[in-house]
């Protein structure tokens, strides 16, 4: 009764003033227009289940030879991931950004993923959203942003053939990553701007100050 729960948002002008700053081609990854690109944002560590992401990226290439996947980020597993990416035969359709902030990449992705085995309310995942990507992401049971086929696909952690068929249905069906990268955005815009937080500490700091909580 005594633990109010603030959840993260951010601040959409400064991601579009960032987004525009740190702009990205797709000619600068060596990939074009026609390539359709999966994108992870986050530390390469055990807890992203980066190499589930990579194990299912390799069974979707096979059909879909024009999907690349890209992931932004850095961590003590990126050699161990570059190993698997190797290992695969995946080196020139797997494309590592090492060290670099992730702004300018997402308007690049026509997909994000997020496989973690857990996780709390990611920034990246709403930066994602708010640029209107169609979102894949993990839960065990309701996710804290995502409405499944509404927002985003909701899929079990650790669970290769569902990611699998979540990316499948994506790459096949352009109307609905549309639709899930539109409801995304609306979605942030609605509850997790950065206003939206703001106005909730106020509400809260009002409540304690006329001793409505104490």
């Amino acid at each position: 009764r005594k633990i109010l729960l603030i959840k993260n948002g951010i601040d959409l002008c400064a991601l579009q003033k960032k987004q525009g700053h740190q702009h990205k081609e797709r000619s600068a990854l060596g990939l074009s227009s026609n390539h359709f690109i999966i994108g992870a944002v986050g530390r390469f560590v055990p807890v992203k289940l980066y190499d589930h992401l990579i194990a299912a990226y390799a069974q979707v290439v096979k059909k879909y030879d024009h999907v690349r996947l890209v992931l932004v980020g850095m961590g003590p597993l990126e050699d161990t991931l570059r190993a698997q990416v190797k290992e695969l035969g995946l080196e020139q359709r797997v494309i590592f950004i090492v060290g670099e902030q992730a702004y300018g990449y997402y308007p690049l992705m026509d997909c994000f993923v997020l496989s973690s085995l857990q996780e709390g309310l990611s920034i990246a995942l709403l930066e994602a959203m708010a640029s209107k990507r169609a979102c894949i992401v993990t839960s065990d049971g309701t996710h804290p942003v995502i409405e499944d086929h509404v927002n985003g696909l909701v899929i079990s952690p650790s669970n290769i053939p569902q990611l699998v068929a979540a990316l499948t249905t994506i790459v096949e069906n352009g109307d609905l990553k549309a639709q899930l990268g539109n409801n995304a955005h609306a979605t942030v815009v609605e509850k997790f701007s950065l206003d939206r937080v703001a106005d909730a500490y106020g509400n809260l700091i009002d409540s304690v100050l006329d001793g409505e909580i104490k």
